[in-house]
């Protein structure tokens, strides 16, 4: 079974949590961004808490930051395999 992987930024909160959401209990795997880790984790708990099936990945960072995407990107891809 192949399963998908997404990348949502401003994932701590409003659309972008409730897109990590909705994508975690689809069964993607989800790397999840924003500038608050805290808020990150909490979105990963509430996506655990509505049954989501799928895994996240969380870093904190600004997007408009390269060396930050760089790194995200490639933390990303070592954490789910593509």
């Amino acid at each position: 079974m192949i399963v998908k992987t997404a990348l949502v930024t401003g994932a701590s909160s409003g659309i972008g949590r409730a897109t990590a959401i909705a994508l975690l209990k689809a069964g993607w795997n989800v790397i999840l961004t924003a500038r608050r880790i805290d808020a990150l984790q909490e979105t990963a708990k509430l996506a655990t808490e509505c049954g989501a099936m799928g895994k996240s990945f969380s870093l904190s960072g600004d997007i408009t930051d390269e060396v930050f995407v760089k790194r995200l990107f490639a933390e990303g891809i070592g954490h789910f395999g593509k």
